[in-house]
């Protein structure tokens, strides 16, 4: 018997089971104290979807219009087996009727009818014991329309169990999953995945305890190609006030993870141990506070594995006079090994932070001063960096923090590194000098716009030397009316070589930004500017203009209008990129049954490599409800271009729902 035949098999013993407890109605018998479902709920959904598309590229054009309608059904009820504190559940049943016709040219007309039976169980054993089982079983199914191909139904079966453990000192939960997937019509694909998660936490009057583990196996097969992925990772973490007075805290925390996937075998571990002491009472003028840390990072890629064990300590003195001006002296020095080498820092800063009241407003001063001393030595020429954080933007050009980067060991991952995204499809890199710019695929690709990701490569290093670094900082902000703000940060980074090699280029940077915004009841408005100079070579320079309106014209009436405009450089290169939006939404409100919402936005950034993406988009979305009846319907054109390389996609699509909610 075949696995597709096994899991049939299960899914219909699951709606048997279900459909003989929908329908019975045992309430008002004998055994109602033995087994009580109450009356079941109907729902009803009636739903039409019209799309249309048309794809151009310079090698071809398909166009495709598609139409589908489904009716369903949705019956819920709930229970509990002979005892309430025994066994209580959920259940619902989701059968779908739902017929498609498909068009494209080129292509093929496709006329179908199907018919899905969806369904849930919830229920948990001894629900008022200190321990639980919480028990669920899903299946969902779904259909999706692309402009270049047929239409593809997929499946989704999770099945569940959890251990509860209510215990008010360690209060525990245990998780498994299993889930499947099953796509099929033009893009067909299998992937399962088993899953096991543990939470537990313990509190006390001193310290507070956190443990949080999760193993995932996920199989991947796609159009024959099989991928595999193996992921764990656990984090402990506890919180401790030493003293009974609260001045003292110790924060401890230990992080290890492991990957396993189609050519690349990453683990980390990371041990840290954070002391912070207050020295003097929190409300006293001068406060006294110091820290120290300990920690180990281990990071292994393949068969190459690379340490960090940095230790550090700092001393901080602050002084609060007649509440304006708080003055503060502080002190650090650390130790740093790592694979290729080790680091020794040391070094102090002085700060001054002046706030006073001035006609209409705040005025705020920050003065810093900073000297560190590096002595850095280097055994290997090549280093490894690990997950170094990045922002991926339209408007804004990102580099990498190192030079001399190695291009074919760019390795691009999300914030938690459950995903790694491909090279030309979702990102790409290109040499900027000595540096190396990335950004993402406007089209296509899954990384979205401002989206955070983690990138891990090899780089040259500098040779061994002895430097030191002076940082001096200055800024200040302006409040007026309540209404508008004025900012403005200057900082002066230069670097002196004491001993050792020198670097290709000593550090001599200027920073400075600028900002202004103003704010009313119905407008609000921000302009920013930052210039970055750097002798390494990797300068550039960005503004930014945004404005939004909001009205609110009638109770029952508001409108919004807003827009942004920027540019960015890089210097050196002469590269420059420009990026401008703009949106309106509008929403109005007849009375308590009615809701009539407009959005519409255009979206364009250009570059000197040369690009262009263009974006615009429409949507029209109404509501209305009477009783336990609603009618959606909502209406939405997107047009993505690349008028460069001639690429162009356009959607039309327009869905209209009938609901009656369960009552």
């Amino acid at each position: 018997m075949t696995r597709s035949s096994l899991a049939w098999m299960r899914q219909a013993g699951v709606v048997v089971a279900l459909t003989v407890l929908l329908v019975a109605d045992l309430g008002k018998t004998a055994r109602a104290r033995m087994f009580y479902l109450e009356r079941p709920r109907l729902g009803t959904e009636l739903e039409y979807a019209f799309q249309q598309s048309d794809q151009n590229t310079p090698f071809s054009r398909t166009q495709g219009t598609s139409d589908r309608f489904t009716e369903g059904l949705l019956l819920a009820t709930r229970g509990f087996a002979y005892h309430p504190a025994l066994f209580i559940f959920d259940l619902d049943l989701n059968p779908k009727w739902e017929q498609q016709t498909q068009a494209y040219d080129p292509g093929q007309n496709d006329s179908r009818r199907s018919f899905f039976l969806d369904y849930g169980i919830d229920g948990t054993l001894l629900p008022q014991r200190p321990i639980s089982v919480m028990l669920l079983a899903r299946h969902n199914s779904s259909t999706n329309t692309t402009s270049l191909a047929s239409a593809t139904t997929g499946e989704t079966t999770l099945y569940g169990a959890s251990l509860l453990s209510k215990s008010k000192k360690i209060p525990t939960r245990l998780s498994y999953t299993s889930s499947e997937r099953i796509q099929e019509g033009f893009y067909p694909s299998t992937e399962t995945s088993d899953s096991l998660s543990l939470a537990s936490t313990h509190r006390s009057s001193r310290y507070f305890t956190n443990l949080n583990a999760d193993y995932e196996m996920r199989q991947r097969n796609a159009l024959g190609l099989a991928q595999n992925m193996d992921n764990a990772s656990a984090r402990l973490h506890n919180d401790l006030q030493v003293t009974d007075d609260r001045r003292v805290r110790l924060a401890s925390g230990v992080i290890t993870r492991a990957m396993d996937t189609p050519g690349l075998t990453t683990s980390l571990l990371d041990l840290s141990e954070v002391l912070n002491w207050q020295h003097t009472p929190e409300k006293q003028r001068l406060q006294v506070i110091s820290s120290y840390v300990v920690n180990y990072t281990a990071n292994r890629r393949d068969d190459y594995l690379s340490e960090s064990m940095p230790l550090a300590a700092s001393l901080t003195v602050s002084h609060r006079l007649y509440e304006n001006l708080v003055s503060s002296l502080s002190g650090n020095g650390g130790h740093n090994r790592f694979t290729g080498g080790s680091e020794d820092d040391l070094g102090g800063r002085l700060n001054f932070d002046y706030s006073r009241r001035v006609p209409k407003g705040l005025l705020n001063l920050d003065l810093g001063h900073a000297y560190q001393v590096r002595d850095r030595t280097i055994t290997t020429d090549v280093i490894d960096a690990f997950d170094e954080p990045q922002t991926l933007s339209a408007s804004v050009f990102t580099l990498l923090a190192n030079r001399h980067v190695d291009l074919a060991t760019i390795r691009v991952f999300n914030a938690d590194k459950s995903r790694e995204y491909v090279l030309n499809f979702d990102y790409t890199v290109k040499p900027v000098g000595d540096f190396v710019q990335i950004e993402r695929m406007p089209l296509g690709g899954l990384i979205s716009d401002g989206q955070p990701v983690l990138v891990s490569y090899r780089y040259q290093s500098d040779p061994s030397a002895k430097m030191a670094t002076l940082t001096r900082s200055f800024g200040t902000g302006l409040s007026l009316w309540s209404v508008l703000t004025l900012r403005y940060y200057f900082t002066l980074v230069q670097e002196e070589l004491l001993g050792g090699l020198p670097p290709e280029t000593l550090v001599d940077d200027t920073l400075q930004s600028y900002s202004a915004q103003l704010g009313h009841d119905w407008s609000s408005t921000l302009v920013t500017l930052d210039d970055e100079q750097h002798a390494a070579g990797n300068s550039r320079r960005s503004w930014k203009v945004a404005q939004d309106f909001h009205w609110r014209l009638r109770a029952n009436l508001t409108l919004g209008v807003g827009g942004s405009y920027g540019e960015s450089e890089l210097l050196e290169s002469a590269s420059s990129g420009r990026a401008y939006s703009l949106r309106t939404t509008g929403q109005y409100q007849p009375d308590a049954s009615q809701n009539l919402r407009l959005e519409m936005f255009t979206n364009t950034s250009t570059t000197d490599s040369p690009t262009r993406n263009e974006s615009f988009g429409l949507g029209l979305f109404y509501v209305y409800r009477f009783g336990v009846w609603s009618v959606q319907a909502d209406y939405r054109y997107l047009s993505d271009q690349q008028p460069i390389v001639a690429q162009e996609h356009n959607l039309n699509a327009l869905n209209l729902t009938l609901r009656r909610n369960l009552y």
